[in-house]
């Protein structure tokens, strides 16, 4: 029976991936894969949580961990990425209604919606008993306050941004919860046998008199590099989004071609690009040069919206080496 469960929930990661290679909302205009199919990629991984804990001491807590990704995924494509040069919004529900595909992925977050407000409502006996400690309770308020205040990009419309403010609230709010009940689920007598597995896979020797780097902050390292390549480039679109981000890529392009400015372009008035300055001589990009620097290295390579990937996985890296004690487990 569990072998039979696991081989659908695989056959159906494998559809919704087959479905989403070949379905035109799943693609831009010129053919590139779009962020509709990293949303058919999180359903497929929700698809093989929840089919290979099935029948386990962990399916509970594999169904609370598919519908976490479930909702995650859908919430990401609510935001206003695309390649235009602008902060990013969430879309209200009244633009996502009018959009024949978003309206379902409104309706997949609002079926998280349900489902968590019916899983806290069976432990509203355990819930209740934590958050009536004073502190606890007034950290927790903090904590959504603190949170609250900057889950939306400012707006010049104010009913804009407290529309948008409360409903990035309420999806935080839902994956918190979501989180709380996985947490819940998992079963007490398998935490330990998964950390020895975890143990023995990502090294558990004590601290060295000379510091290394073991599997775990490898493995952390390599896993941010790849996920923050994965957002950069399904929901951001290998593209700058902000003023600041195109003068850096112009800078960074020169650099990489050998040249520490550029000839002014023969129509100087369909180049008035902000903070960069047009001479009779000369043009050029007045920030600071140290970062275009840096991303010349990608620019050069063909590949700029790789660079911070890139860096964050060595801060990772870097972080274990300086602080090993916190990185390394005894």
């Amino acid at each position: 029976m569990r072998t039979g469960i696991r081989l659908i929930g695989t056959g159906t990661a494998g559809a919704i991936v087959a479905a989403a290679w070949v379905v035109p909302n799943c693609r831009t205009s010129e053919g590139a894969l779009n962020g509709f199919f990293a949303l058919g990629l999180a359903l497929a991984a929700a698809a093989l949580v929840a089919g290979w804990s099935a029948l386990t001491p962990w399916a509970r807590a594999g169904r609370w961990l598919a519908l976490g990704l479930a909702g995650q995924a859908c919430a990401l494509q609510l935001m206003d990425a695309g390649t235009r040069i602008h902060y990013q919004h969430y879309r209200l529900p009244t633009q996502a209604l009018a959009d024949p595909v978003l309206r379902w992925v409104l309706a997949g977050i609002g079926l998280q919606l349900l489902i968590v407000a019916y899983g806290l409502v069976l432990h509203r006996g355990e819930i209740p008993g934590w958050v009536r400690n004073s502190r606890r309770l007034a950290l927790l308020a903090a904590g959504i306050a603190a949170c609250g205040c900057v889950s939306a990009a400012v707006s010049r419309d104010p009913q804009f941004w407290a529309a948008e403010t409360g409903m990035a609230v309420l999806i935080e709010l839902v994956s918190a919860g979501n989180i709380l009940l996985f947490a819940l689920a998992l079963p007490p007598a398998g935490l330990k046998p998964l950390a020895r597995r975890f143990d023995r896979l990502l090294g558990e020797a004590p601290l060295p008199e000379r510091v290394t780097l073991d599997r775990f902050a490898l493995l952390a390292a390599l896993w941010t590099t790849v996920l923050s390549a994965l957002l950069a480039w399904f929901v951001y679109q290998d593209h700058p989004h902000l003023a600041d981000e195109v003068v850096y890529l112009y800078h960074a392009r020169y650099f990489a071609a050998g040249e520490l400015v550029m000839p002014p372009p023969p129509v100087v008035p369909a180049f008035q690009v902000d903070m960069i300055e047009n001479q009779p001589d000369k043009w050029y990009a007045v920030p600071p040069m140290g970062w275009p620097a840096v991303l010349a290295v990608g620019a050069a390579l063909g590949a700029p919206w790789l660079v911070n990937p890139v860096l964050a996985g060595h801060t990772i890296r870097l972080t274990c080496l300086l602080l090993p004690q916190e990185c390394t487990r005894s």
